[in-house]
């Protein structure tokens, strides 16, 4: 429903409440999708916590780049849709 719609056919306290249920459900499925992501894209690419023990700047940085990458998925199939 459109912001305008939902401005017509709810009182204010009403829309606040739609408001704030529509964020919670969506920042919740948000950090569900992102962390499902990290754990995929690691052990995709292979970052462990053996790599992590042996080279932790390079760990860091896969880390940083998969992390990213799982944001910008996130961002554009919930945030952004």
């Amino acid at each position: 429903m459109c912001e305008q719609c939902v401005k017509e056919f709810y009182p204010n306290s009403t829309r606040q409440r739609f408001c704030n249920t529509d964020y919670t459900k969506v920042h919740q499925q948000a950090e569900a999708l992102f962390s499902r992501l990290v754990k995929q894209l690691s052990e995709k690419e292979g970052v462990t916590e053996a790599l992590k023990a042996e080279n932790q700047m390079l760990w860091v940085q896969r880390m940083n780049n998969i992390r990213s990458a799982a944001m910008e998925i996130v961002s554009s199939e919930l945030i952004y849709c």
